[in-house]
Parts: structure tokens; sequence; C-alpha cells
């Protein structure tokens, strides 16, 4: 599995830029297939948990490895269907598979509660799967 961490200085005000903008940046394949997808899954309910983390993932047969990217975002930027739902750290999941994409949600979900959402490049960079 590929890991990638940006912190991230610009001021985003649309979830959809940012989305955009990492898959762009991350990727060098199928970039508007992918981004779609990942657009579609939050328009449908937006995957954010109570600790002002946003979970947006996807699967796609077409990768030749799975990817989980971590973005830490200087400014908090609207995630939710209410406005008062902030992030300000994302975790980006693009999985081959459901059963990758379930295995890679409980492990982070694990993660996150053990760090206490107290997530740096070097913590993130020893998460494994």
């Amino acid at each position: 599995m590929k890991k990638l961490f940006y912190d991230i200085d610009n001021d985003y005000n649309d979830k959809n830029i940012l989305i955009e903008n990492i898959i762009k940046r991350s990727i060098k394949f199928q970039t508007e297939k992918i981004i779609d997808d990942l657009k579609k899954r939050e328009d449908i309910s937006p995957t954010i948990l109570d600790i002002n983390i946003g979970v947006p993932h996807t699967i796609y047969d077409g990768l030749e490895e799975e990817l989980l990217i971590f973005i830490r975002l200087r400014n908090p930027i609207y995630w939710g269907k209410k406005h008062s739902e902030t992030v300000n750290r994302v975790f980006f999941i693009l999985t081959k598979s459901r059963k990758m994409l379930n295995r890679l949600l409980a492990e982070l979900a694990i993660f996150i509660q053990n760090k206490k959402g107290n997530i740096n490049e070097k913590n993130f960079n020893s998460f494994k799967i």
C-alpha cells in the first residue's frame, strides 16, 4: 500500500476542489473517474468522524496499488451536510476491493482512537496494514 502525507497551507472553502487537487497531485491515471467516484460517494453521505476527520473513500479495481493519503489542513474546511461540520484532517482511501476497504476503515478507526485524533506525519508513517 502506498501512503502519502500532505500538510496543506492553502485555504480551501470547497471540499470538491480539495478532492480534485489531492487526487490530481497523487495519482497519474484515471484521475477524473476516481475524482467523480469520490464526489458521488460524499454526495450520498459525507464521511466525517465526530473528531473533525473526513474519510472520503472509493473502490476502483484499476488501481496499481491501494492508496492512503493523509491531509492535515491549516484551516478547517466544511465537510458535512451541516454548515457546522468541519474537518482539519482528511484520510483519502482508495482500494481495489470492498474487503480491503473494510479492513482499512477498521484499522484506521483503531489507529485514530489510539492517537486520540492527534495525528502527525511521524505516527501516520507508522500506520501498518
